[in-house]
């Protein structure tokens, strides 16, 4: 997974959704911060970086300080590269 943020800058929190078949509602899969105590005061999860269920929600912090455009964050920078292949 890699995002591409263009001529923005990265944005304090990020949600992405995921769903696992094409009939089932997007719910919450990562929460990117920037600040690792977001996680629970912002959105009630604890730190994970690793999945250990099919219905677990990851939250982690950035790994470097912004860029001022055209950052991206990819996979391997997230240090989620011990991922199921189901969540990539």
């Amino acid at each position: 997974m890699q995002l591409t943020l263009g001529e923005s800058k990265r944005p304090q929190q990020i949600i992405v959704y995921k769903s696992v078949s094409e009939t089932d509602a997007f719910v919450p899969w990562l929460h990117m911060v920037t600040e690792q105590h977001e996680c629970i005061r912002e959105f009630r999860v604890p730190v994970k970086t690793v999945p250990d269920a099919d219905d677990a929600v990851l939250c982690l912090s950035y790994p470097h300080a912004a860029a001022e455009i055209n950052e991206e964050v990819n996979r391997r920078s997230l240090s989620l590269s011990s991922l199921r292949q189901l969540y990539i």
